[in-house]
């Protein structure tokens, strides 16, 4: 299963051209792809209805109808990824080289922890840093700039 970041949702719902058609195909991917799950945490699920409502200026309705009818499972966040990210935001965050919010922290820590998740999702930089220095799985998704990120790999 593909977890997905608030951003990848969000810039899917507005058609973002650098990242929206990726999405797709992670949400519902064509009939000659193998068929993967998607999913989001119940965390990075209240930023997109944040983001839509409060930014956007959403109806909530219409924005609480949008995301559930993407049909992505949900990631209950309990104690166990709960703690984590918070320990990866003390061993990762840095105001200036590594900015991960708390709620990226938690899709981190869901992708480290779930056993049914196989990789994040997100054009983030710093949460795909954050995720290959732990070891985990990443899908890299178009910036809105249309750039890819790609490990940094120093020896």
């Amino acid at each position: 299963m593909i977890l997905l970041d608030a951003y990848a949702v969000i810039a899917f719902l507005q058609a973002d051209p650098h990242v929206g058609p990726e999405v797709r195909q992670l949400v519902a991917p064509g009939t000659g792809a193998p068929q993967q799950a998607a999913a989001i945490t119940t965390v990075n699920a209240a930023e997109v209805l944040d983001h839509l409502i409060r930014i956007r200026r959403a109806d909530p309705d219409e924005a609480v109808l949008d995301l559930e009818q993407l049909g992505l499972h949900t990631i209950v966040v309990d104690e166990q990824i709960g703690l984590h990210a918070g320990l990866l935001r003390a061993r990762h965050y840095h105001a200036r080289t590594r900015q991960v919010s708390l709620a990226d922290c938690i899709a981190a820590a869901a992708v480290l922890l779930a056993p049914d998740v196989d990789a994040l999702a997100t054009a983030d930089a710093d949460l795909l840093d954050l995720i290959d220095a732990e070891g985990g799985r990443t899908h890299p998704l178009p910036a809105s700039d249309g750039s890819i990120w790609t490990p940094n790999r120093e020896a």
